[in-house]
């Protein structure tokens, strides 16, 4: 099971190699370290391949420096364009599988992939969906809130469920334009042409039901 980690620091992953090894290290004026007993079911060393969350090209350099692989959403802002060569990446790809017929702002859609499209307008103007009428909408209702509460507010339910403000601006045009969202055939065609590209895909959609995330690779 590959190790994901989110730093633009290189140092970080020297120490991490030494830590899953089973030996102590110091880290800010403390020394850490595991101490998992015969019970846990851990046995050290570990030697699992480190993947770096990585949306740019510092964070890709770092990767490529220290690191075993990317984890990368290429959808995540407008400025992550990826690399020359992705084929040992993994990458994020949300969105839900629509039945025969289904609009893309039905309920069950909008539970299943809002929570990816409500991140786009997180995001703001560097998102993907920074040109449409639903982030300014977004902004708008954001510029209300006061300003030293407006960042919870921003990133209330984030990547986890679609808030009472966000769902009237959950429109099939958010949908269609943040996510992969579209028919069986339509989506597995679409990840087919992506493969040669790119090493894996991991498709998420969203299970409010159970509070869980369903990917699919």
């Amino acid at each position: 099971m590959p190790l994901l980690i989110s730093s633009g620091r290189g140092p970080v992953f020297d120490a991490l190699q030494i830590y899953i090894s089973g030996e102590d290290i110091e880290w800010d004026g403390a020394i850490v370290g595991l101490r998992h007993g015969r019970l846990a079911g851990v046995v050290l060393p570990q030697e699992p391949p480190v993947l770096v969350a990585a949306h740019g090209p510092k964070a890709y350099a770092v990767a490529a420096r220290s690191a075993d692989g990317v984890i990368t959403n290429l959808g995540h802002h407008s400025a992550n364009t990826g690399a020359d060569d992705m084929r040992d990446w993994m990458i994020l790809y949300y969105g839900t599988v629509l039945d025969d017929g289904e609009p893309l702002d039905a309920d069950r859609v909008v539970d299943a992939a809002g929570p990816a499209a409500t991140f786009q307008l997180h995001i703001g103007a560097q998102g993907m969906v920074g040109h449409m009428p639903e982030w300014k909408a977004f902004e708008e209702r954001m510029e209300r809130i006061p300003a030293d509460r407006r960042h919870l507010e921003t990133h209330r339910g984030h990547l986890i469920e679609v808030t009472d403000l966000e769902r009237p601006l959950v429109s099939a045009d958010l949908i269609r334009n943040a996510t992969g969202s579209g028919i069986e055939e339509a989506g597995a065609a679409a990840l087919g042409l992506a493969l040669p590209f790119y090493g894996t895909l991991l498709f998420v959609t969203f299970l409010l039901a159970t509070g869980a995330v369903d990917p699919v690779v």
